[in-house]
């Protein structure tokens, strides 16, 4: 596990809100290519989706570590995992640990991250911002 990817370096609710709420809200562009194709209006945008890449092994689902520091020691924040559907054309939570409060820095993963498109939305930060890291081995942000 290595963390080398940076998906956000100061996440506020206004850079990763619902991501149903975003101006564009699919991350694939008209025709549809493929799963790390992205549109440019979508790559404009701020924040960036997790696409998971090498997240799939002859054992099954490789778990997505996640790093998630606070500009302000012990600020509180809540993180909610969004996944996104390509046919119903939005992001959807899963049924069960769809979020999470955190206090200060903090680390978890995402277990089964499956092969679409996933956004980390935060809110409620009590102070500053958040930086969130992640394996960029097993995902790539765009």
């Amino acid at each position: 596990m290595a963390f080398s990817g940076i998906l956000a370096a100061a996440a506020t609710a206004t850079t990763n809100p619902n991501p149903n709420a975003l101006s564009v809200v699919s991350p694939y562009p008209t025709p549809y290519v493929n799963r790390f194709t992205v549109s440019a209006a979508w790559a404009a945008q701020a924040g960036l989706a997790m696409f998971p890449t090498n997240a799939l092994n002859g054992s099954g689902q490789v778990p997505i570590p996640l790093q998630f520091i606070p500009s302000v020691a012990g600020a509180t924040y809540t993180v909610t995992l969004w996944s996104f559907n390509k046919l119903a054309n939005a992001w959807i939570q899963p049924k069960d640990n769809a979020s999470f409060t955190m206090t200060g820095s903090d680390f978890t993963e995402i277990s089964d991250p499956g092969v679409d498109p996933l956004w980390l939305q935060i809110s409620n930060v009590s102070s500053g911002t958040v930086a969130i890291y992640f394996d960029n081995g097993l995902a790539r942000g765009q």
